[in-house]
């Protein structure tokens, strides 16, 4: 579904939002470096996704809370389980662009939940979504969001 130059452009996106965290340190002492637990960096990153749970045709439309190559975190009024699998539409913008001129590329694929937590503050449910296949919809910049989100379910990603 995805050609190599796909492939390697996105992943060239992720990589370049992606980074390690140095703390800001307290008066007198030396700044801390925040180790990931994970196998790949991620990164703070805001950005739209729609995700089908159970394969329901109504997207539960959120922003990631943070996002790796390998996966991302996010928080939904909907309770999502351990597990369960899910199609996501992830719109990654173009680095340096306008978002509202260059809307960047839409990815769709399939997503296994890995971690659920509640935000008792937010009063939300927090998920972390493991990757499992994606795709990287051919012409996304001429594609409208209808457009986009009506392919998720034409054809399975390989």
């Amino acid at each position: 579904m995805h050609n190599i130059h796909q492939t390697e452009r996105t992943l060239e996106v992720i990589e370049n939002l992606t980074h390690l965290s140095i703390l800001e340190p307290q008066e007198g002492t030396l700044p801390l470096m925040v180790i990931e637990r994970r196998g790949n960096a991620r990164t703070n990153l805001h950005i739209p996704v729609f995700l089908f749970p159970n394969r329901s045709e109504v997207p539960i439309r959120t922003e990631t809370r943070d996002i790796t190559i390998s996966g991302f975190f996010c928080n939904s009024s909907y309770a999502f389980s351990p597990g369960e699998h899910v199609r996501f539409l992830l719109l990654l913008p173009q680095p340096g662009q306008d978002p509202a001129t260059d809307p960047g590329m839409y990815l769709r694929g399939d997503a296994e939940v890995i971690r659920v937590s509640v935000d008792e503050v937010q009063h939300c449910y927090g998920a972390g979504f493991r990757i499992a296949n994606y795709a990287v919809l051919r012409n996304s910049g001429s594609l409208s969001l209808d457009q986009a989100l009506a392919t998720v379910f034409q054809t399975d990603c390989d």
